[in-house]
């Protein structure tokens, strides 16, 4: 489980940076959306 939300935050991580710089409004409420499941995982694993 750790392994998981340790990668879900990377890929957000990256979605973000990788929104932001091309501008692509779409991926950055993606990142949104995906950070719920980043904080889902985040209170299973803690």
């Amino acid at each position: 489980m750790s392994l998981a939300f340790k990668f879900n935050l990377l890929f957000s991580i990256i979605e973000i940076i990788g929104g932001i710089l091309t501008n692509f409004t779409a991926i950055i409420a993606d990142t949104f959306y995906n950070s719920t499941d980043v904080f889902a995982t985040g209170l299973a694993v803690f």
